[in-house]
This record gives structure tokens, C-alpha cells and sequence, in this order.
């Protein structure tokens, strides 16, 4: 499950970035017909998205101010942030899933209202991207010489509802800036997914989230809304080291 976080705020190569980016570097898309957008919306976006990573850390008792460089490319319709030192997010505290995420949608929003289409937003630690900063938590997967025969499969779609630390108040694991609630989106596809290998690989499917409608007795929320954890949970009382596995973090959905 790490590398499966870790994955996920993966980039693609390490560069060195420039403060702003000239509008000459790349073509203009449809709607920046005002090459100095660029340097406009770079600047709203440093401001923006520094102000959101002091707040984050002030949230976690730490008084840090940490350097933003934003560096955009419309041809690839791709933006890359890079944060200078004083903000690497390890493990315990999810590799900065939580925060990164959210902000890599806001960020896409936010440009979008300007009138340039962003397709992807990478993130970048001191010029590096994550997978470099913690290797032995990205391992590169080894050479397949011959296609392993598998019976068994599992469909993860796991965010859900978790009980927030310390209220303990539930709250869905994923924002909803646009209007569509992930959490509850996931099982959909993975429904699908799972019939899919079904029929086409004749596997037995197992699923990380319960699909039942009946209440879970601590929320009473559908246990279908609710995160791998609790559905692990009953079914593994036993191994915390899979639905506990950091007891102690301070983060809010530990």
C-alpha cells in the first residue's frame, strides 16, 4: 500500500526550475491569447499554494514558511511544483496523500479559470521528485520473464468515510471541489472492473471495500461508503498492521 501512495504522487523526471516561464518557450493555447498570463497566474499559484502548505504545517503544530517555484508547461499541459527545503512528507505522514492531492485539483481549477487547460500537476521536493527522496518505499518492479498464472484478484477502491482523529467525528477521506464525491464514485468503476475479470479472466474477486448497504454500527453510515479499514477490519481483527498501521501518527484520518 505505500508504493501504491507513493505511486501516485510520482513525477515524471527532476529538473531545476525557474521562478516564472516565458510565454516564447511554449505555444499559446486556446483562451491565453495574453502571453503575460503566464507570469500572472505563476504568481497567484506560488502565493496560493504557499499560503496552503504554511496553514498545513501550522495545523501540525510545525512554523515553517517553505519556498514555492511553479513552473508551467502548455504544450505538455502539465505544471510542476516544487518545494524548496523544509517540506519533504514521508511516511508517517502518508507521503502528504492528504494534502497533495486536494491541492493538485485545486491547482488544476484554479488555472482552468484562467483559461489554460491542465491536464496533470507534478510535485517536486528540492528538485527531486518523491521516489527519489525514498527509494526503498518505490522500489522498481522486477523483470516478469514469463506471465505468472493467477487465480485470485482484488479491487481496491478505498477511500471512504474514517473517523477523524482526535473527534472522531466521520468524514469522507477525499474533498469534492467539483461537485463529485470520489468516495463514492470508486466502488462504481470497481464494480465493473470486478466483472470484468470475472468474465474475461475467470478470477475470483475479492474487494478491499465492502459493497453492502447494511449500516456499519459505528457510523451507521452504508458499510459501502466506508474506508478499506473498517471492511478490513472485520474481516482481520487481528492484523492491525494492515488497517492500524500507524497508531501513533498525528494526522487526521490515522
Amino acid at each position: 500500500m505505500k508504493g501504491i501512495r507513493l505511486a501516485a504522487l510520482a513525477v515524471a523526471c527532476a529538473l531545476a526550475f525557474p521562478q516564472q516561464v516565458s510565454a516564447s518557450e511554449d505555444p499559446i493555447l486556446p483562451g491565453m491569447e495574453d502571453p503575460g498570463i503566464y507570469a500572472e497566474l505563476v504568481a497567484m499559484l506560488e502565493k496560493e499554494v504557499g499560503a496552503r502548505l504554511t496553514g498545513h504545517l501550522q495545523q501540525r503544530g510545525i512554523l515553517r514558511q517553505v519556498t514555492v517555484g511553479i513552473v508551467i508547461e502548455p504544450r505538455k499541459r502539465r505544471i510542476v511544483v516544487d518545494f524548496g527545503p523544509g517540506y519533504l512528507p514521508g511516511k508517517e505522514q502518508s507521503y502528504g496523500e492528504l494534502f497533495l492531492i486536494p491541492l493538485a485539483a485545486d491547482i488544476r481549477h484554479y488555472s482552468e479559470k484562467s483559461g489554460l487547460e491542465i491536464l496533470d500537476v507534478e510535485f517536486f521536493f528540492q528538485g527531486r521528485p518523491m521516489e527519489e527522496h525514498f527509494p526503498d518505499d518505490h522500489p522498481q518492479p522486477a523483470l516478469v520473464k514469463r506471465r505468472a498464472v493467477h487465480s485470485k484478484a482484488l479491487v481496491s477502491s478505498s477511500h471512504g468515510y474514517v473517523a477523524l482523529h482526535p473527534g472522531g467525528g466521520w468524514e469522507f477521506q477525499r474533498r469534492a471541489p467539483l461537485g463529485l464525491q470520489e468516495d463514492v464514485l470508486s466502488p462504481v468503476y470497481g464494480d465493473e472492473l470486478e466483472s470484468l475479470l470475472e468474465q474475461r479472466s475467470g478470477l475470483t474477486v475479492s474487494r478491499a471495500r465492502s459493497r453492502s448497504t447494511d449500516p456499519h454500527p459505528e457510523s451507521t453510515h452504508p458499510w459501502e461508503e466506508m474506508s478499506a479499514r473498517y471492511h478490513l477490519k472485520a474481516l482481520l481483527p487481528d492484523r492491525k498492521d494492515i488497517w492500524n498501521e500507524l497508531p501513533n501518527s498525528p494526522d487526521s484520518d490515522r
